[in-house]
């Protein structure tokens, strides 16, 4: 799910990669409430943050990196 707003106004809404591809020209992808994924330290792999083993703010991006349960093993 993507969270945007048209290029015109300040509503937030979240759509669905295929009600978001007709309307991708009108509308700005914009950071969302909720976490979406996190990168991971050792193989720069993106994934949930519910997949990490050791979680943190302040990675690319401003986001939140890690180290995944793959690298740990």
């Amino acid at each position: 799910m993507k969270t945007c707003r048209w290029r015109t106004g300040d509503r937030r809404f979240t759509l669905c990669d295929p009600c978001h591809a007709p309307l991708s020209d009108s509308l700005w992808i914009i950071p969302g409430q909720e976490i979406a994924a996190a990168r991971c330290d050792g193989c720069a792999h993106w994934t949930s943050p519910n997949d990490m083993i050791e979680l943190r703010r302040g990675a690319k991006w401003d986001g939140y990196g890690g180290v995944c349960q793959e690298c740990l093993r």
